[in-house]
């Protein structure tokens, strides 16, 4: 069982380093972003589909980068490409 655990963190690692991230530059406060309804949830999504929202127990919705930042939110850094980096 433990194997089977490690397998599929593997392949999600992998999936994550798939994905081409967006340049959080590149988005202004109106473009829709995605986030997790959860209390304990802190970050906005490029997609709905993001590895980040896998683990959502509540609903996943587009709101404005804007309202997202407002609900103090940051950008996820799976899906994001942050100014520090190159």
């Amino acid at each position: 069982m433990l194997l089977i655990s490690v397998a599929s963190c593997t392949e999600q690692e992998e999936e994550q380093t798939k994905m081409v991230k967006v340049d959080l530059n590149s988005i202004t406060e109106i473009d829709t972003v995605w986030i997790c309804t959860g209390s304990a949830a802190k970050r906005f999504h490029s997609s709905d589909s993001c590895p980040g929202v896998n683990s959502c127990t509540k609903e996943v919705k587009g709101i404005t980068r804007g309202e997202a930042e407002k609900k103090r939110r940051s950008a996820c850094n799976i899906c994001y490409r942050l100014e520090e980096e190159e």
